[in-house]
Order: structure tokens, then sequence, then C-alpha cells
């Protein structure tokens, strides 16, 4: 699992250094201070609120068809990651994004030409290094950034 963690802490500091830009938000009841929204903001917030109010038709019309969340496995002992991205949002829309404990931690938000991580650390004293993660991905396809997936650091 640090294996894991250690490469994806590389690859969001490559995706960081290479790409120049990194913005950090505070938000504090979906409503955004002191910063400037940018595109990738306006792609989550639209995201995140299509999750909230279960809108299907936007989800799947901004998805890719198949979809990493690495929460959703069925058995504890599937190892499956990717799945349709209709099943998901179909059976479970409610591992994707968690409002009551989302909505008031901060994020971050890492872009390039063809990729943007949306990025949360949230505390937890259960965690083996007492912070956990979440990290967001879309990509480009056609000039439209689509939802690819969930994945979540330990």
């Amino acid at each position: 699992m640090r294996h894991f963690k250690t490469i994806l802490l590389g690859f969001l500091l490559t995706s960081y250094f290479n790409s120049g830009c990194c913005y950090r938000k505070e938000i504090s009841k979906n409503k955004f201070q002191k910063h400037e929204l940018t595109s990738a903001d306006s792609i989550w917030i639209q995201f995140s609120k299509a999750i909230e109010s279960k809108n299907i038709i936007f989800l799947r019309a901004h998805s890719f068809d198949t979809i990493r969340c690495v929460d959703c496995a069925t058995d504890s002992n599937d190892t499956t990651e990717y799945f349709p991205s209709e099943y998901i949002y179909q059976n479970y829309l409610d591992r994707l994004y968690n409002s009551n404990l989302l909505s008031n931690h901060e994020y971050e938000v890492y872009q390039d030409d063809t990729t943007i991580h949306i990025s949360y650390s949230i505390k937890n004293k259960f965690a083996e290094e007492g912070r956990e993660g979440i990290v967001y991905t879309f990509r480009k396809k056609d000039n439209k950034f689509l939802f690819e997936g969930l994945t979540t650091i330990p």
C-alpha cells in the first residue's frame, strides 16, 4: 500500500510541477471564499452538485463509460476497481461523494492539458499517517473533460 501511495504522490507532484499550476480553494458550505474560480473548479462544482442531486443524466454525459471507484467493490475479496458508469450511478452514487464530509474541506486542483485531479486530504486518527485522501480524476476526450474515476488513499 505504501508503494501505491508513493506512486500516486509522485504522479500528483509531477503533474503539479510540469503544469506549473496548483490552485488551493477553501470551501465552506459550497461557497467559495477569497479565490477566483478556474475552469477546473467549474467542472468539479457542476459534477459534485450533480452527484448530490442524483442527476444521473448529467453524470453519464460527463463520464467515461467505465469509471474507477475503489470503494465500490461489492465483495471484500473483489479487487475490481473499474465499473460501468451506469452501474455505479444507479447503485453506489453515495460512495462517490459525501457532501457532509467534503463540503467543509479544502481541496486542491492539479491540472494540465489533458487531466484534472481534484484532491481532498482529510484528517483521520485511524488512518496510518493521520490523514486519508480522495482524488477525483477527469481526462480530456474530444475537447471535453470527462470523469474517469475516484481513488482513495488510506
